[in-house]
């Protein structure tokens, strides 16, 4: 069964699973905090290389970028699932636009690209002669969820439901990648699909008359 499957049959749209994710995202976040600020230094002994000292400011870049998306997507769920009629702020979603694209690009960073190329491997689907047909589902990949984002809209809610669309579609790529099984997948992963889920669900119930 994959992913998407699990989740829709967890009743994730009820207030009390809403309430649980999103107090799980909450203790997500505060511990990512946590663990951004602990120093460089206490994570090993010796002198960091400069290409250990890249890595490590790169890779707490994109957790920062997925940190900013997840709170986000928090306040957009309780904003538009509570009944407020307020929209979000042309601003937020400026940004939020601005975090998901970072996250869309990742699928041309080399080191990104390398991982899922190690993934089809240790399934044993990888062969020198199909290298270009795996390389280019990552391209498709990228180039759909870019359209999307390409895409014009007026407001800003409108954009938010958008966003949360690639973000799902993206989150579905990465659920693929690690063949279905909710134990490779990361937490953030989850979590963003599931408010993602949870955001459009809320305003499309708010459309209906």
């Amino acid at each position: 069964m994959k992913i998407a499957e699990i989740i829709a049959r967890e009743n994730p749209f009820s207030p009390e699973e809403a309430a649980i994710l999103r107090q799980d995202v909450r203790r997500y976040l505060a511990d990512s905090a946590r663990n951004q600020g602990e120093p460089l230094a206490c994570r090993g002994p010796g002198p960091v290389s400069p290409a250990h000292l890249h890595s490590f400011f790169r890779l707490r870049e994109r957790e920062e970028n997925t940190c900013f998306i997840l709170q986000y997507l928090l306040m957009f769920s309780e904003l538009l699932c509570s009944g407020v009629s307020t929209l979000p702020e042309p601003e937020a979603t400026i940004q939020l636009t601005g975090f998901v694209r970072y996250q869309v690009d990742l699928l041309l960073q080399r080191d990104v690209r390398t991982a899922i190329m190690r993934e089809y491997n240790q399934l044993g689907l990888l062969k020198h002669a199909n290298l270009w047909y795996y390389e280019g589902r990552i391209n498709d990949a990228h180039g759909e969820l870019s359209a999307w984002l390409a895409q014009a809209d007026e407001k800003a809610v409108t954009v938010v439901l958008r966003l949360c669309r690639v973000l799902e579609k993206l989150c579905l790529f990465w659920f693929d990648i690690c063949c279905e099984d909710p134990r490779r997948v990361r937490s953030c992963d989850l979590y963003t699909y599931k408010l993602a889920l949870l955001i459009r669900h809320g305003q499309a119930e708010r459309a209906t008359p």
